[in-house]
């Protein structure tokens, strides 16, 4: 049985590290036909997921279309997602940049509305010991906020070392890392660092093994239009009705067995704009549905949309 606790009077959560755990929920970004950023569609998507019981959000990361937004949509983007919040749970941005000096500048920006940023590391960075080090040391001197590192193999191409972990883990402002690498050994190995926040993003298929290891969160892209399912999965395993569980994973499953090959984000955004939440609209025309799948899509969701299932 659900917690009344998430759907109760929310209140002003304290900004401590520890507090980041349960469900953290990246964000999309909602576009105008114009590809203009659509402040309405955002508004409403995170006062929705707010009053669903998220209290933590993800901007900018990987399906965001980050690295089509200039500065100053970014900051507006933080501004707008904020307010909207109210101190009423955690925003974490995101702060990819090509270059330690771009990410500086990026994490500049992003603290004037938050106290977490979080960074990731090019191949270069990766090359040695030292670069990594000192990638961490320039951020520490030109930054005031706590710092989470985003561990996605996707990105870097490369694992990060855990001994190079190790030497940074008890600096101050370095918090945690968010981790999705799936691999079980890596998983194990992280729990070394018994000083460092550790989230977990990916699918479900590994949640419940990563949040029996110790790790304090779950951030999954599907979690935009099932909110309540993650909630249930990240604050609840333990009491979760496994009937009722296996059968929402079925529902979800047959609704991202339609998200076609390579557009993610495309999907998500289609099937957002199905529960009228927000256009369709994405930076990348090149890699719009076709009509075919856009009706897949909508035939997935329509299945479902009758359900007695708790978006």
């Amino acid at each position: 049985m659900r917690k009344m606790g998430l759907f109760g009077k929310r209140r002003i959560i304290s900004p401590s590290p520890a507090n980041l755990s349960g469900l953290i929920v990246p964000l999309l970004t909602p576009l105008n036909e114009d590809k203009s950023i659509d402040f309405i569609s955002l508004k409403t998507l995170v006062a929705r997921l707010l009053n669903k019981g998220v209290k933590s959000f993800f901007l900018f990361g990987p399906y965001s279309e980050q690295e089509f937004l200039s500065s100053s949509e970014k900051e507006a983007i933080l501004e707008v997602v904020f307010k909207e919040v109210n101190g009423k749970g955690f925003v974490l941005a995101g702060c990819f940049g090509k270059d330690v000096d771009e990410i500086v500048e990026l994490v500049a920006i992003a603290e004037k509305f938050t106290n977490y940023c979080v960074v990731s590391l090019s191949k270069t960075i990766l090359e040695d010991e030292l670069s990594f080090i000192d990638f961490f040391d320039h951020i520490f001197r030109h930054t005031k906020t706590n710092i989470l590192l985003y561990d996605d193999i996707r990105l870097s191409g490369i694992v990060i070392p855990v001994p190079w972990l190790e030497k940074i883990v008890t600096w101050e402002r370095f918090i945690g890392i968010i981790e999705y690498s799936k691999d079980i050994d890596y998983i194990n190995e992280l729990n070394s660092l018994n000083h460092l926040t550790k989230l977990f993003e990916a699918s479900k298929d590994m949640a419940f093994y990563c949040l029996r290891q110790g790790f304090c969160g779950i951030a999954c892209n599907s979690s935009l239009i099932f909110p309540g399912y993650f909630l249930e999965l990240a604050e609840s395993m333990g009491e979760m009705d496994m009937r009722k569980y296996l059968i929402n994973d079925a529902r979800i499953n047959e609704i991202k067995k339609s998200y076609p090959i390579g557009k993610k984000m495309q999907a998500l955004k289609r099937v957002l704009f199905l529960r009228g939440l927000m256009n369709s609209y994405c930076f990348d025309d090149s890699l719009s549905l076709t009509e075919l799948e856009k009706v897949k899509i909508e035939q997935a969701v329509l299945a479902h949309q009758t359900e007695s299932f708790h978006y």
